[in-house]
């Protein structure tokens, strides 16, 4: 019998990998290198390589087998520390993807492959300040990337809700926080709650911070009160930059009052030094970058304020407000430079709408949905998107039209049972839910919650109880924890009914919301 030649077979295993992988078969393509690094198993790059196409098999054990060895045999290689890094990744292990990610950045430190890993594993270690920076490279190095926009977005509102948990838990009682919560019931359209909230800042013993005036009077001219509306920018015209053109824009009399108060520079001027700078100084300029619309460098003064004065709001509050505006401003930017890419408004959609921004997670569906128009995620998120903005009739139409492509989809099942819910269809909702048990784990509870309802609402209280139980992890608002106690009030169980709106309010006190006769009748739909 006669032997081949190791170099020729070695070489024709190669060929019929490279050959594999250019098919896409990746599969074929690692089993000739697995063949070809028995031939010559001290080649760090066949190890590399046979690493790298079981990645792209989604094979990630056995790819971080083939790219350690590849490792072992030579550390100075980029691809196997990149793809390890990602493979790592895969497999939730964000730590140690991130010091393969840093090696290989250090051997190629403006790949955007390796800028955008690095941003996404330290996302997944809650390190959002660290994600943002490498995330910012990436941008940089990539302009047209959507990836590391996106990514960039969603570090700086990761920074941006630190900052607010730590205003939520400080600084709650505080007139910069009651702005604040005022003005994220603007950013979801919720104008008579910011309005309640403008009403009661102003109201109080407590010195406003700038410009609250003008944006209370924002709120109301998006209600329909016009006059009321420019007495406050009337009385805001001194110490506001902001009241002037809302005043002008009130006066020319245009019909559209949606656009945004805040303008937007795309061009900042280099600050003044502020290493040195008093606290009292750093906040006179915080405010005229600010409502200049000069965010990244409120943001710069902002994170000097809150390392020298943590136990002062003012570095928090002019945070939240700089984060949450470069970080809307970043995920749009994700939008512009890929318009085209499915993918991109999936993820806007589901970040919008994780934020309840519901008018742009619709766009963003909608932008989807018109270059995949049987997109059964397109179909799900818009329909969940109507749900938010209270537009119920679409939202049903949206979830029939994607169950009607997946009726057996636990997640759309729970949707249509919400909507339901929300309409107050209780005894259709039923199944639906039931069938929502089966869906993501994380959503089970919210499943539960939901079903408790369902059931309180169709008479029948104890497994009403069981259920709401079941679901009082997913209680973000206190309306699982109020429901509950409803119950337990009505089947005479003084003491846990106690308990129960005991925890309900403490969740809307942490969350800033005031409670008020018309906040439980809301609790209690």
């Amino acid at each position: 019998m006669v032997q081949r030649d190791p170099a020729a077979q070695l070489a024709s295993l190669v060929e019929e990998a490279q050959r594999a992988q250019a098919r896409s078969d990746y599969r074929a393509a690692a089993d000739a290198y697995r063949a070809a690094v028995s031939i010559h198993p001290e080649l760090a790059q066949l190890w590399s390589n046979l690493g790298v196409m079981r990645y792209e098999s989604h094979e990630y054990a056995g790819a971080e087998e083939a790219l350690k060895q590849a490792l072992q045999r030579d550390k100075s290689l980029f691809v196997p520390n990149l793809f390890l890094g990602l493979d790592l990744l895969e497999l939730k292990r964000p730590r140690e993807a991130a010091g393969y990610l840093l090696h290989a950045e250090k051997l190629s430190p403006d790949d955007p492959q390796v800028l955008l890993a690095l941003g996404r594993a330290f996302h997944a270690l809650f390190d959002p300040a660290r994600s943002r920076d490498w995330y910012q490279r990436a941008a940089n190095v990539a302009p047209q990337s959507g990836d590391a926009w996106f990514g960039l977005g969603i570090s700086y509102l990761d920074m941006a809700e630190r900052a607010g948990a730590r205003m939520a838990t400080s600084f709650n009682r505080t007139a910069y926080f009651g702005q604040l919560s005022a003005e994220s019931f603007a950013d979801q359209g919720r104008w008579r709650e910011a309005i309640e909230r403008d009403r009661l800042l102003l109201n109080s013993e407590q010195e406003s911070p700038q410009c609250s005036r003008t944006f209370y009077g924002w709120a109301l001219l998006q209600s329909g009160e016009v006059r009321e509306a420019a007495e406050q920018f009337e009385k805001d015209l001194d110490s506001c930059p902001l009241a002037p053109p809302a005043k002008a824009r009130l006066a020319s009399g245009a019909g559209d009052h949606s656009a945004s108060l805040l303008p937007v520079s795309h061009s900042e001027e280099p600050l003044p030094a502020i290493d040195k700078m008093s606290e009292q100084d750093l906040n006179s300029i915080a405010s005229k970058e600010f409502f200049s619309g000069h965010f990244g460098a409120t943001a710069r003064i902002a994170d000097r304020l809150m390392r020298e004065w943590p136990n002062d709001v003012t570095g928090w509050y002019w945070a939240v407000r700089a984060y949450q505006r470069l970080g809307i401003a970043s995920l749009a930017r994700a939008g512009e430079v890929e318009p085209d890419s499915p993918r991109i408004h999936a993820l806007l959609g589901e970040a919008y709408q994780r934020r309840k921004m519901s008018n742009e997670a619709l766009q963003e569906y909608s932008r989807m949905l018109a270059l995949q128009p049987d997109n059964i995620a397109g179909l799900a998120g818009l329909a969940a998107a109507y749900l938010q903005a209270g537009r119920l009739d679409e939202a049903q139409t949206a979830a029939q039209r994607a169950l009607s492509k997946s009726p057996n989809d636990g997640e759309i099942n729970l949707l249509m049972g919400e909507i339901l819910v929300a309409r107050r269809d209780y005894q259709r909702a039923e199944p639906y839910l039931e069938h929502g048990l089966h869906s993501r784990p994380d959503l089970v509870p919210r499943a539960h919650a939901l079903l408790g309802r369902a059931l309180a609402r169709t008479g029948h209280p104890k497994e009403a109880i069981n259920e709401l139980k079941k679901g009082v992890s997913s209680d973000d608002d206190g309306s699982v924890y109020y429901q509950l106690a409803r119950l337990y009030q009505s089947s005479g169980d003084t003491a846990a009914a106690a308990t129960a709106f005991e925890k309900s309010q403490q969740i809307r006190l942490r969350r800033g919301v005031v409670a008020s006769e018309s906040d439980d009748a809301s609790l209690d739909r």
